[in-house]
């Protein structure tokens, strides 16, 4: 006997898997930018990514903490402007230290320098806080998603022991749309 999904949960897979073939092509005017795209990608894995039951009283907004990556900020603030995650609404807040990303549940961070992570990713180990960024190797430093772009189209790494780690679970659809990586260390 074939299980199919529930109707909600095919679409939004659906879209996810549409945002993850969109070109990144500057001669299709209506095409989205690859700051776009990422930022869809965000407000996506709200939907997929499953926090610990005590973090759903984390505060009155489920909070998108952007680090390092200005352009990026005024991007994913347009792009979530008015959306909702977990029944709350969706907020985002540069931050200027990785100290303020404490009451967040998505951590981007946007140090293009691979060498500057660890101690990034060390400060908010075991938060509960979902860490994605752009930098070459994310997910293998110890990031949870990785954006990488592959013939102008966005992709994304998933470091799944480092989501477990910080008692995050990774919806398996979304699982099958990522390249899935290690911990450097952990090999």
């Amino acid at each position: 006997m074939i299980v199919f999904p529930p109707a909600g949960v095919r679409r939004a897979v659906l879209s996810l898997a549409c945002l993850a073939s969109v070109g990144l092509s500057r001669a299709e005017s209506a095409a989205p930018t690859e700051q776009e795209v990422k930022a869809a990608f965000l407000y996506q894995f709200t939907r997929f990514v499953e926090w610990p039951s005590a973090e759903r009283s984390n505060g009155p907004e489920f909070v998108v903490a952007v680090l390092d990556a200005d352009q990026f900020y005024g991007v994913a603030e347009r792009t979530l402007a008015g959306k909702s995650a977990r029944d709350l609404p969706v907020s985002v807040r540069r931050i200027t230290g990785v100290g303020e990303a404490q009451s967040a549940r998505i951590l981007f961070v946007g140090v293009k320098d691979a060498r500057l992570l660890p101690g990034i990713l060390k400060a908010v180990e075991g938060s509960h806080v979902l860490t994605v960024g752009e930098a070459a190797g994310f997910a293998e430093h110890g990031g949870m998603i990785g954006f990488r772009t592959v013939d102008n189209r966005v992709r994304f790494d998933i470091n799944v022991e480092q989501a477990n780690r910080s008692g995050l679970k990774i919806s398996s659809e979304v699982l099958k749309l990522a390249r899935l990586v290690r911990t450097r260390e952990s090999r």
